[in-house]
């Protein structure tokens, strides 16, 4: 029952009824509440809830709204109509206690304001990845392309893709290799498609054919990655021409040393101590010393009591003052025995003009040096006999 002031307008209402399931939905009893006024049982009521059922009892206009109380700490879904006659100022409320729902509610939206903005926070990642992936892709200085599952056909290419193949993105991009001719042969194509069946491919060395019909040395690699709707590999191709190349002059080299007649040695570029690195088939002949017995040693393993130290510290100074040496000396077999030898040393320069090993010649010289010796003494003897004939003559 609705209560108003001098002036008409509601103030306060009193309760009049109450079923069973009130006490529930309020938590208040009916020895709380009948016969008293709401602002008697609940002191602190917001005066939205007065005013609203006053209304309904003065116009008989029915209302249906959901609201809060805070006094109550609860949340109300209410419908409210009048009853009886207009001058009774009698309304009658049906309503329940939503309040656990719309704490559910709330808890709800905050769950989903949550997880929306993750998915925003995931997305401009997602977006950032996938942008700092475009520059890395497009910027590397490693050949990339993106091909399908079975490495057949090229889906995208970066700058140094072309560099390397001379074929532009948009002349490869959606082609088959086979049709780009890319592959030397056959079966560098077979062989790649093998490997695919694998999964993962690491360190497959092929042959490729540039657009202007160059062939280069590449080392695949390719690891599967998720595209779009489906999956692909992305496949980096490393130019290994010019490391090819130097290996394929390194072994020429190492050939054309080995067939030498002359013993060669190559070590570091350290004039006190110099460490073998590199002997020739040569040099075991010469000394006796298989290739695995002298690298990591010193030169001086060649070193005996005959051995003319002044000459090896003469052509260390030379060394050490960037120049060449030569210098001969006598040098021990590994059996022994003594064998004269003319060493001629050389620096080897690096890219920046520094010294980086010292390459060596030596040249067996011990029959020429007996020869020598027995030619000179050949000489002394004819000299000495003609001297002495010279002085019979004189007698006579």
């Amino acid at each position: 029952e609705l209560l108003l002031d001098a002036e008409g307008r509601p103030t306060d209402y009193r309760f009049l009824e109450i079923n069973p399931a009130f006490a529930g939905q309020t938590g208040l009893t009916a020895e709380q509440t009948l016969g008293k006024t709401v602002l008697e049982v609940i002191p602190g009521l917001e005066p939205f809830w007065i005013e609203t059922y006053g209304r309904v009892a003065l116009t008989g206009e029915p209302t249906r709204f959901v609201n809060e109380s805070e006094p109550m700490g609860r949340a109300f879904e209410v419908y409210a109509f009048r009853v009886g006659e207009p001058g009774g100022l009698r309304v009658a409320i049906l309503f329940n206690d939503i309040t656990e729902r719309r704490r559910a509610e709330a808890a709800l939206a905050e769950l989903n304001a949550t997880l929306e903005r993750r998915i925003e926070a995931r997305t401009a990642e997602l977006r950032r990845s996938e942008q700092r992936f475009t520059q890395a892709f497009n910027a590397g200085p490693v050949a990339a392309c993106i091909t399908s599952l079975d490495l057949q056909t090229v889906l995208e290419t970066n700058e140094a893709f072309s560099r390397l193949t001379g074929y532009a993105r948009a002349e490869a991009a959606g082609r088959p290799s086979r049709e780009l001719g890319l592959w030397r042969g056959p079966d560098d194509a077979e062989r790649l498609e093998r490997a695919a069946e694998t999964g993962a491919v690491e360190g497959l060395e092929l042959r490729i054919v540039t657009k202007t019909g160059r062939v280069r040395d590449v080392t695949l690699s390719a690891a599967m990655i998720r595209l779009e709707d489906h999956y692909g590999y992305l496949t980096m191709l490393y130019d290994v021409t010019e490391r090819k190349e130097a290996e394929a002059g390194r072994e020429l080299l190492r050939g054309a040393l080995d067939a030498a007649e002359e013993s060669v040695m190559v070590t570091t570029a350290d004039p006190g101590a110099p460490v073998v690195v590199y002997v020739n088939a040569a040099f075991q002949t010469v000394t006796g010393y298989a290739p695995e017995e002298a690298v990591g040693k010193t030169p001086e393993m060649l070193f005996g009591p005959e051995s003319d130290l002044l000459v090896w510290g003469r052509m260390q100074r030379e060394l050490g003052a960037g120049r060449s040496a030569q210098g001969e000396f006598t040098n021990y077999r590994k059996d022994g025995l003594p064998v004269m030898l003319l060493w001629t040393v050389a620096p080897i320069l690096g890219d920046a003009g520094r010294v980086t090993h010292y390459v060596a010649t030596q040249r067996d010289v011990t029959k020429r040096r007996a020869l020598e010796r027995e030619l000179l003494d050949l000489s002394a003897r004819e000299q000495r006999r003609i001297a002495d004939d010279l002085h019979d003559s004189v007698q006579q």
